[in-house]
């Protein structure tokens, strides 16, 4: 026998490694990639929208205590019974913005997408070879149903419950003492997102080896432990009375609580699919130059994959090329596809799951990784072809690639031109408010900017908390109060009392508030065009304002983050 040197044995056993490192960071490179192309290119021109600016943008200014003291807040009242739901975009606008202003929050936003991406990637590798599982973590990118990727609010506490998801199920998969771990760490998720949690519930679905799936103890102990945690959630929302109104009016009427939660087990799937052919037209009809380069370079970067010299870790986890995968890839295939309509069942609230673009398709996000996971599952059975199957298959990947990818570019595009809808609309309130002060009531009636987005609004319910973080608070805590009437119709609400005008300018609650016509302004809007009038039409009839308007030219100067942003 040939004694081998001890450096050379050392050498032998440290290349493996090595080789598993180079790959994991190979996987990472790519899939960052597409994550910074698909939905961070234009993230130097994106801005607030919609649910941002009660959210995200309220914690820009926000010092170390503010933002404990909101945390026992949250973890005390529990609003809406989800409190990371409130407390993760107060964090992620509060450590952004300390990193780079509104460019440091995206920056963010992305690199936490990209670190769900790699959590998937992960999950994925546990299961299937490794080009299969990189397959999964770039589907996972690329999903077209959901298209709030960069809406912030929805990356800090939707994205956020699926890294608690995605974490709790690899330490499921590692078992032992992590598995113990795993359920406290994936019941975060409840604390966000509830329907992210959806997929640990699945955990020995997705995950189980052959054996344990047939041990009755793994599916036993896996119940008892994700009873325990939804018990505790339970009873916290009990003993905080944290529930969500929408919650308790649906499960007030258990019958539609159940035929939505059956209903939605086939339409989320289908709505996915048609999702997939809405992306590849609409991606067709808006060709990008760059989703065409960004594509070419995946594939670039795939394919050096694919010609590096393969090893063992390349193919099922601990299997060769002989044994194949871990079980049976049809049947690991089957069960993807129960755990993909089983992401649906909560969709309760937001019903039906049909949505294809908006801030609502956000409900589509738990499907994400089922979907992600059967892409691995059809690049592994294809491997198993011929090369001539394997070469077409390819090509129709790349074209698939380049069509979501454009697709994806067309949604970014949208966010950009609603922010300069912002931006315009804004701009046009401040010039022509230049005396409104903390107490002042801003009304805007009249019809709305014709450049309106399916992807997302620029005006929404939402620009009361604009108004606040645009023209700021005092050291009492009031702002201005605004509405756009034409944007909200008849859902704020009026009423005389004694002579005068009242509303409620947080129309989903709070208390009525008297109008003084000594501190109120009216703008109407045509088409978008402001101008400062004396009276507008209301609910309850005429409002007329006795306030004298302000000289011509005169300006005001707002030092808020919000208002350097809408200037520059």
């Amino acid at each position: 026998m040939i004694d081998i040197p001890v450096q050379a044995r050392r050498g032998r056993s440290v290349l493996p490694v090595l080789a598993r490192y180079d790959q994991q960071l190979f996987a990472l490179a790519v899939l960052a990639v597409a994550v910074f192309v698909a939905h961070f290119m234009r993230f130097a021109q994106f801005g607030f929208y919609e649910d941002d600016y009660w959210s995200v943008a309220a914690s820009v200014g926000l010092t170390v205590r503010d933002v404990w003291v909101r945390a026992q807040d949250y973890f005390t009242s529990w609003p809406t019974g989800r409190p990371l739901n409130h407390l993760l975009p107060a964090l992620l606008g509060y450590v952004g913005v300390r990193l780079g202003g509104l460019e440091g929050i995206y920056a963010t936003a992305a690199a936490w997408l990209v670190v769900n991406t790699w959590l998937v990637y992960r999950l994925a590798r546990k299961v299937l070879p490794s080009a299969a599982a990189l397959t999964a973590g770039v589907t996972y990118v690329v999903f077209p149903a959901d298209t709030t990727r960069q809406l912030l609010i929805h990356v800090a506490h939707i994205q956020g419950a699926m890294t608690f998801s995605l974490v709790g199920l690899l330490l499921w998969r590692r078992g032992g003492v992590a598995r113990v771990l795993a359920y406290p760490i994936a019941g975060l998720s409840l604390l966000s997102y509830e329907t992210a949690y959806i997929a640990f519930l699945c955990a020995p679905l997705l995950l189980a080896d052959r054996a344990e799936f047939r041990r009755l103890f793994t599916w036993a102990a896996h119940a008892a432990g994700c009873s325990i945690v939804l018990g505790l959630v339970v009873l916290a929302r009990v003993v905080t009375g944290g529930w969500h109104s929408s919650a308790n009016e649906v499960l007030g009427k258990p019958t539609q609580a159940v035929t939505r939660a059956i209903t939605s087990l086939y339409l989320g799937p289908l709505t996915d699919l048609r999702a997939f052919g809405h992306a590849l037209v609409e991606g067709g009809r808006h060709p990008d130059v760059w989703a065409i380069e960004a594509a070419a370079l995946l594939a670039l970067l795939l394919l050096v994959w694919h010609l590096r010299p393969h090893g063992e870790a390349d193919l099922g986890p601990g299997k060769s090329a002989k044994s194949g995968f871990p079980g049976s890839l049809g049947w690991l295939t089957v069960r993807v596809i129960a755990v993909w309509s089983a992401s649906y069942v909560l969709t309760l609230i937001n019903y039906p799951p049909t949505q294809l673009a908006g801030r609502m398709t956000s409900t589509h996000t738990a499907a994400a990784l089922p979907v992600a996971l059967l892409a691995g599952c059809v690049h592994a059975a294809i491997a198993r072809k011929s090369p001539n199957w394997r070469t077409w298959s390819t090509i129709v990947a790349v074209a698939g690639l380049f069509l979501t990818l454009s697709y994806n570019q067309f949604v970014q595009r949208e966010y950009v031109r609603m922010w300069r809808v912002q931006q315009d609309f804004w701009q046009q309130v401040i010039a022509l408010s230049p005396d409104a002060d903390s107490l002042t009531t801003i009304l805007v009636a009249g019809s709305v900017s014709p450049e309106r987005s399916d992807i997302i609004q620029a005006n929404s319910w939402a620009d009361y908390e604009t108004c606040l973080r645009l023209f700021g608070v005092d050291a009492a805590g009031n702002g201005p109060q605004f509405t756009h009437l034409g944007v909200l119709g008849g859902t704020v609400p009026f009423r005389r009392v004694d002579g005068g005008v009242e509303w409620k300018p947080q129309y989903w609650g709070g208390p009525y508030r008297r109008i003084d016509t000594n501190d109120l302004i009216l703008l109407r809007s045509d088409g978008g065009r402001l101008s400062r009038v004396s009276s507008i039409d209301t609910p309850v009839g005429l409002l007329t304002t006795t306030r004298p308007f302000p000289s011509s030219g005169a300006r005001r100067r707002i030092d808020t983050f919000l208002y350097h942003l809408i200037e520059r």
